[in-house]
């Protein structure tokens, strides 16, 4: 029995003794490597390395999420760009940007041009469910639309007293002064069909009581740069009382202000979550024609967007467009998870808004943004976002924005 026990502790000192020469020897390996061997093999090896680690780790990380690998054995078909916006604000974000280059490519992070808008969905479940639940709205206004005849473009075509027709069929002319185009996307000259855009006939009817527009927020924690902490009136929400109470003492247009909270506490999934309520506001009042998403723009602390009106000091705004494609292998494509079928209907409405405003406030809009999400902008052919200012304005600066919006919204919608 000693004499066992005697040849087991041999054992376990000969293993100890082992695992000591293998740390010495792989020691020595090291530190011969790293004197004799040029830098060029280094680097090299520091390559191959990375690159067995980033496959490494995107296996990992596909084993790991069954969605994630559908979506990149189906890139053609599906939009990548929107499965992954879900781990945009994600605290693991950076760690996997380090292990899986894809990721930073599909995120398009680098872009400085636009920081407040960003549509998260978090599933594509979610993505169907939602797409479900507004199905019944979106067939019934595409038949609504389809039985509409389009006037003759010599016979109904907007006027603009700012730009001439040949100045807005000019692609270049329209890339230099109508249109920012966010680095997410890629846009050419087919998809500007501005003749059609100016017949589109968008005027509505305001003669009935009925309510006719849809103010609502789906960021209202947007503040300015001297709101007061807890102060609701001094949020983009304080903007939608200033601007409903104008279209109705000043046009007599009924509106209704829709004041739910989408962003606190988890911003990220606004969209996703505002979509449903606003959803049933429409079912419940299918009067209304006009639905305004009302935002402030957030941009580095040193601009400050800003004109005069009237001898006021007044917040510039923004009109956006979300076009519902993507790009994929250097092409744009349709989005199928989060479709807008009123992509023409919207172009066609900011692009009135913004020649109208160009001609009765010149100064007073930035150009028209284009972005490739839907934000929800499906909901109503007559659908828009407005970024009123920045984070840099005032509260002031940005209510005394809502008369000149006001205007500019009933001179476009009465066809003016």
């Amino acid at each position: 029995m000693e004499r066992r026990r005697s040849i087991q502790s041999i054992k376990k000192i000969n293993v100890l003794l082992v695992l000591v020469m293998i740390i010495l020897f792989s020691n020595i390996l090291y530190k011969g490597y790293e004197i004799f061997v040029p830098d060029s093999f280094k680097t090299i090896g520091a390559q191959i390395r990375k690159s067995s680690s980033n496959y490494l780790s995107e296996q990992i990380f596909v084993k790991s999420v069954p969605l994630l690998s559908y979506t990149f054995n189906n890139h053609s078909d599906l939009v990548k760009q929107e499965k992954l916006l879900g781990y945009e604000t994600s605290y693991f974000k950076r760690f996997f940007s380090g292990h899986i280059p894809l990721i930073d490519y599909v995120l398009k992070e680098e872009s400085l041009q636009y920081y407040t808008v960003a549509e998260v969905y978090p599933s594509i479940e979610q993505w169907q469910q939602e797409d479900e639940g507004n199905k019944n709205i979106d067939i019934a206004e595409l038949e609504e639309e389809s039985n509409h005849i389009e006037k003759p473009i010599e016979n109904h075509i907007v006027k603009s007293y700012a730009y001439t027709l040949e100045q807005l069929k000019d692609f270049n002319f329209l890339m230099n002064n109508m249109y920012t185009v966010d680095n997410s996307i890629r846009v050419s000259p087919n998809d500007f069909n501005i003749e059609k855009w100016l017949s589109n006939d968008i005027t509505v009817d305001f003669s009935k009581e009925e309510p006719k527009v849809l103010i609502y927020h789906t960021h209202s924690q947007e503040a300015f740069i001297d709101s007061r902490k807890g102060f609701v009136e001094d949020t983009v929400v304080g903007l939608g009382v200033e601007l409903a109470e104008i279209l109705k003492n000043d046009y007599e247009i009924n509106v209704i202000h829709h004041t739910g909270v989408y962003d606190y506490p988890v911003r990220d999934r606004a969209y996703a979550n505002a979509v449903g309520p606003i959803s049933r506001i429409l079912e419940e009042n299918p009067s209304i024609e006009i639905v305004i998403d009302l935002h402030r723009d957030g941009v580095p602390d040193h601009l400050h967007f800003v004109t005069e009106i009237n001898g006021k000091q007044t917040a510039r705004i923004m009109f956006f467009n979300g076009i519902s494609k993507t790009l994929v292998n250097g092409r744009m494509v349709e989005n199928g998870y989060i479709p807008n079928p009123y992509v023409n209907e919207n172009m066609a409405l900011t692009l009135q808004m913004q020649l109208k405003a160009a001609e009765i406030f010149p100064g007073f809009t930035r150009r028209i943004y284009l972005r490739g999400e839907r934000f929800n902008l499906h909901l109503k052919p007559r659908s828009l976002l407005i970024e009123v200012g920045a984070q840099t304005n005032t509260v002031e600066e940005a209510k005394n924005a809502m008369a000149p919006l006001a205007q500019i919204l009933y001179e476009v919608f009465i066809g003016h």
